[in-house]
């Protein structure tokens, strides 16, 4: 995605070149496009910074939709036995040897009402702004509008009656 979205990128910085205007005029397809590279890649490298354990999930789980931020975890847990922590998940430090049955993880129950607050962020937000700016950015670089209008004066041309 990173490689794809890259050459996106670099089309559109050679595109910026070409377009005349001020900086935000012709610069500002690149800027968006750039933009959302990192915006859409975001979730991707918390998943890996996680993997890595170099950005830790919440060792406690703590309930409720802000308590795990600054942690990794997508997902929150509150209580067990609830919607997000079913029967059989080890959540809030219950483990085996505290007499729990762990028989899934933590997050089995993935849902859009168990996201926490750093899950919504990565998950939702950045990706979906960071492809709506990936698409506004493209349009602007292909000069979609532009092209729009010319095939409209052609269409109102072709079916004119003046013309045989």
């Amino acid at each position: 995605m990173g490689l794809l979205i890259g050459s996106l990128v670099i089309y559109t910085a050679h595109q910026g070149k070409k377009r005349v205007g001020g900086c935000w005029n012709k610069w500002g397809p690149t800027f968006l496009v750039t933009t959302s590279m990192f915006l859409v890649l975001a979730d991707t490298i918390r998943h890996v910074l996680q993997d890595a354990n170099l950005w830790p999930e919440d060792p406690q789980h703590r309930p409720g939709f802000y308590a795990s931020f600054g942690f990794s975890n997508q997902y929150m847990c509150s209580v067990a036995n609830t919607t997000c922590c079913p029967e059989g998940a080890c959540c809030n430090g219950m483990t085996a040897a505290k007499g729990f049955n762990c028989t899934i993880g933590c997050h089995s129950d993935e849902r859009w009402s168990c996201m926490g607050a750093t899950g919504m962020l990565f998950t939702t937000a950045f990706t979906y702004v960071g492809f709506g700016m990936l698409a506004v950015g493209s349009m602007w670089s292909a000069n979609l509008c532009g092209k729009l209008r010319e095939v409209k004066a052609q269409w109102k041309q072709l079916r004119s009656p003046g013309i045989n």
